[in-house]
């Protein structure tokens, strides 16, 4: 009888291997999501720093709903929010100094409101009559320059009105802007526009804007300098 060979003893699985608490955790992948606090802290703090009344309104309830909540030992944002509120504090210095700058720098009118000296104002505060020594470019504008009209000027203003605050587009506003323009520019000049050599160039409101201001300044110009008006210029 041939002698056997001792059973193999069974294979001992350590601690760690078996430890069924340690697999599930190893399982897990990501990081818990933050607290829904500090979510709405970070919101508030990306959407003060873009400039815009729209924003600037949805970051401050934000914020109040942060500071508001009570404090329960967690992040919780608070930082955060108080950070956004700086900024848009900030913004609304940096408002305030500009729209400063702007009054200091009006010009002086006479009696009937035409324009005695060079001066600056806000585009949406152009009156018909107005005179501009360059046309503005087709970036956003804030404030224009304007001269007495019987100096050499570019552009004259000879109409505002307001579009529809329900304008949905962009396109919209501008169809609705040069369409306008075109409407009373006979009024004016004296000749429909199609048979004039005069040029109409408007501004208008942007899209993101349209709530704090739907304004279109029309304005006319014959390409050179100009001394004078161009109303009843009929040409």
């Amino acid at each position: 009888m041939s002698e056997q060979p001792p059973a193999a003893p069974e294979p001992q699985h350590s601690s760690w291997e078996a430890h069924a608490a340690y697999a599930a955790y190893s399982a897990q992948t990501g990081a818990p999501p933050p607290p829904a606090k500090k979510t709405a802290a970070i919101w508030a703090l990306v959407l003060s720093i873009l400039p815009g009344v729209i924003t600037w309104a949805i970051a401050l309830v934000l914020i109040v709903k942060v500071l508001t909540q009570p404090k329960d030992g967690r992040q919780n944002g608070r930082g955060l929010a108080i950070a956004a509120l700086t900024v848009i504090g900030g913004w609304i210095v940096v408002i305030i100094a500009i729209v400063a700058v702007v009054l200091a720098a009006e010009p002086d009118r006479d009696s009937t409101g035409a324009v005695k000296e060079e001066g600056t104002v806000v585009v949406t505060g152009l009156r018909v009559g107005d005179c501009l020594p360059e046309t503005p470019g087709s970036e956003a504008q804030t404030t224009v320059t304007v001269i007495p009209c019987d100096s050499p000027h570019v552009q004259e203003v000879y109409a505002n009105f307001d579009v529809p605050e329900s304008t949905s587009s962009q396109d919209d506003i501008d169809r609705l802007a040069e369409g306008g323009c075109i409407e009373r520019f006979p009024a004016f000049a004296q000749m429909a526009y199609d048979e004039s050599v005069l040029e109409v160039v408007y501004l208008r409101p942007l899209g993101s804007s349209l709530a704090v201001d739907n304004g279109v300044t029309c304005m006319v110009s014959e390409g050179p300098a100009t001394t004078g008006t161009l109303k009843n210029a009929r040409r």
